[in-house]
């Protein structure tokens, strides 16, 4: 295990040594309370194109409290949002019903030691209320969301202390808005937990990353997502607890990769490590010498616009009373050189970037304990005005319309992978991720939403993309029907560009049903050069095929004998057709289009 030492990078040093004096941040004058034992999350809930802040935490007295501050062109006001005041909790953003607002979900406990759990549903008026779903009360841990059923709605995954150290981990399937149902998964109760989410082994499905204290010792685990069955990673992580971790591709090679911090409780000691994803479950840790930290958080950015992911640590070492917050920026083969800043040390912290003021580059928030004891709020104006670096481009998407496949599961629907061509791959692109957006119209996010904002373009939940750094996206449970779908760049600044031109999915018409069970399904609907006919079961025997026109007139016939069988529609002129299958014992019939 690395020993904490003191941060060292000669060459990184002399590096930046030219660049100090030109990467600036400086302080802003808020009406924000000072707060400990706190979190703190950047999004647009009132969608009028800037990013509103909502924060928790306990005061100098430690009473805790729970706010929302609309951002107005930089001025933060108190919305009033009578919130359940909490503190030594978590706070997350997520519209979670699809409505187009986001909600919020708060943890933490309150000041008669209560643990609460609490989705405000956003009404999209200022106003959030409780909503009637029911989580247990959870302090001392975190809580993520991410669409793990690829079903459009994002999911849950909560884990701390419900009451006195009892350790607690539960995962909750989004039941399309209308509740949600706890899943019976292997991931062992913790407290002191952290959490993220995201696809580590690039397959389509989001897997779990998780740390913290489950009695008998500190974890940190993988747990891969296959269809809903989370399998544990065997890879041997240090185990943290009291910490932060987060996935990023540092080193650029299109896999993501983990950094972790926290405190290894079984040694005594802090740890801040790097793992670099070489695929398959197996990692090698980079040689690094950051100061291990805990109580305290990471958070992801672009700070110098060089298109390469940055990031600001802030928490506790395990020196006596030592505290630190450090920014570190990337160089893009998996290191990172420390740029010294005035940001202050702080514990029981938190800490997010994202560009309030709408300048193109991200600022950050920072709270936490500092040095004197007391809680304090910073929030720092991230000034590239004199600043050395050129603004990383942000391109659009060069889309290729292939549906590289289509599954039909009895009475679910459509399973459907879409996937487009990445955009060049130039230095300052290799940190992008994707934001796939599906709909029955263009301009529609009802069916796969987007946290940006489908008209100005902009994101409004400061992020990575919802593809992540995938250039496909699957999703599952979708009926017949027409679908709008479009795509979008994210870089690491959190900059987007422009949509891509919205392509049209047919898949209509073709598909026969008998008690909610696909009898007879036809892909692609439309069809230009062949037709693929899908059985739900294996037909006992030969059974005919026939292709009639609109007026009745068979202008084509063939054999079916498997599950699947593909004939090819060529010659056929464009129009809607009558595909008839006779199987002996009853004529099951399904229409599809022939396009040009």
């Amino acid at each position: 295990m690395l020993k904490i030492r003191p941060f060292i990078a000669a060459l990184g040093f002399i590096i930046l040594s030219t660049q100090v004096q030109s990467q600036t941040f400086s302080t802003v004058n808020t009406s924000i309370p000072g707060l400990g034992k706190s979190s703190t999350v950047w999004g647009d809930y009132d969608n009028d194109g800037d990013l509103d802040l909502a924060i928790q935490g306990g005061t100098v007295s430690d009473v805790a409290t729970t706010r929302i501050y609309r951002n107005d062109n930089g001025v933060f006001t108190d919305i009033g949002a009578n919130l359940v005041a909490l503190r030594d909790g978590c706070l997350n953003w997520v519209d979670y019903n699809k409505d187009g607002n986001l909600d919020l979900f708060i943890m933490g406990i309150a000041d008669n030691y209560e643990r609460c759990s609490i989705l405000y549903r956003n009404e999209g008026n200022g106003n959030f209320v409780k909503s009637q779903f029911l989580f247990p009360g959870v302090a001392s841990g975190k809580s993520a969301w991410g669409d793990l059923d690829k079903d459009g709605y994002p999911d849950l995954v909560i884990s701390g202390d419900t009451l006195s150290l009892n350790a607690f981990t539960a995962v909750y399937r989004n039941l399309e808005g209308n509740g949600f149902q706890k899943l019976e998964v292997p991931i062992p109760n913790l407290v002191s937990s952290m959490i993220t989410i995201g696809d580590v082994d690039c397959n389509g499905d989001l897997d779990i990353l998780i740390g913290g204290d489950g009695g008998s010792g500190n974890i940190t685990k993988i747990y891969y997502n296959y269809g809903m069955e989370f399998v544990e990673g065997t890879w041997p992580f240090e185990g943290t607890t009291a910490g932060s971790i987060a996935l990023v591709d540092v080193n650029r090679d299109g896999y993501p990769d983990i950094i972790s911090m926290g405190m290894d409780f079984l040694v005594g000691e802090s740890i801040f490590k790097i793992y670099i994803n070489n695929q398959n479950d197996n990692w090698t840790e980079q040689i690094s010498y950051f100061s291990g930290l805990f109580t305290g958080n990471i958070s992801l950015a672009d700070f110098n616009l060089d298109g390469i992911t940055d990031f600001v640590a802030t928490g506790k070492s395990n020196g006596c009373g030592s505290a630190a917050t450090f920014l570190y920026l990337g160089v893009g083969n998996g290191k990172f050189n420390e740029l010294p800043t005035d940001f202050p040390p702080m514990t029981y912290a938190s800490v997010a970037a994202a560009d309030y003021d709408l300048d193109g580059d991200p600022d950050l928030i920072l709270t936490g304990i500092n040095g004197n004891g007391y809680p304090q709020t910073l929030l720092y104006k991230n000034d590239l005005s004199s600043n050395i670096f050129g603004s990383a481009p942000v391109p659009t998407v060069s889309l290729e319309n292939i549906v590289s496949n289509v599954n039909y599961f009895e009475g679910l629907g459509w399973h459907i992978i879409f996937s487009w061509a990445p955009v060049e791959v130039i230095p300052q692109n290799k940190s992008l991720t994707y934001n796939i957006v599906v709909g029955t119209m263009p301009h529609d996010g009802s069916v796969l939403p987007v946290a940006s904002d489908l008209g100005t373009e902009k994101i409004y939940l400061p992020a990575m993309g919802n593809a992540g750094q995938d250039t496909i996206k699957v999703l599952e449970k979708i009926r017949d029907g027409g679908y709008y779908w479009s795509t979008q760049t994210v870089d690491a600044a959190f900059r987007t560009s422009s949509f891509s031109d919205w392509q049209l999915l047919m898949v209509l018409t073709g598909i026969e049903e008998t008690n909610g069970k696909m009898v007879l399904g036809l892909y692609p609907n439309p069809a230009q050069n062949v037709l693929s006919v899908n059985l739900a079961v294996q037909p006992v025997s030969k059974a005919m095929a026939s292709i009639t026109d609109l007026n009745g007139k068979v202008v084509k016939s063939f054999i079916v004998s498997e599950k699947t069988t593909v004939t090819n529609i060529d010659d056929l002129q464009s129009g809607l057709y009558l595909l008839s299958l006779n199987t002996g014992n009853e004529l099951i019939t399904a229409k599809f289009i022939k396009s040009n």
